[in-house]
């Protein structure tokens, strides 16, 4: 399995965070940073530069897929990563921006969308997963 991340502030970075421990813990899902500009992290505070570092220095792949910041980087980075999932997980809570301008291109391109700020959406996600995996839970 692998996972894609925009590498973005906010929730972005705290799925990479739980893929990262999730590989510690052995399970096999590779973790592929998909960088939209090589100066991303150019006007963050630095402990996000940091938290960014570090997940890039622990991902199996980061991808930068532009040398600078230009307008339309950001959804070229989206779109890069929609067109090579089988699910977009996203947490959309307000209907502008960038994460809507990705689930619209997810739907767009027939991938399904799992918005983890609906809550029957992020219910019916984990029960599926607690379904396929209780016998693997450590209890």
């Amino acid at each position: 399995m692998r996972y894609f991340c925009g590498a973005a502030r906010g929730f972005d970075l705290l799925c990479a965070d739980r893929v990262a421990a999730a590989r510690r813990r052995g399970i096999p899902v590779q973790l592929i940073m998909a960088v939209p500009c090589a100066d991303q992290t150019a006007k963050w505070r630095p402990f996000e530069r940091e938290e960014h570092t570090r997940l890039c220095a622990c991902a199996d792949q980061v991808r930068v897929l532009s040398p600078a910041y230009h307008e339309g980087c950001m959804q070229a980075r989206n779109e890069y990563m929609v067109d090579r999932s089988a699910l977009c997980l996203c947490y959309l809570s307000r209907m502008r921006g960038g994460t809507l301008s990705t689930v619209t291109y997810a739907g767009a391109v027939h991938v399904p969308v799992l918005n983890l700020a609906i809550a029957r959406d992020a219910e019916a996600w984990a029960d599926r997963l607690l379904q396929k995996h209780l016998d693997e839970l450590p209890f």
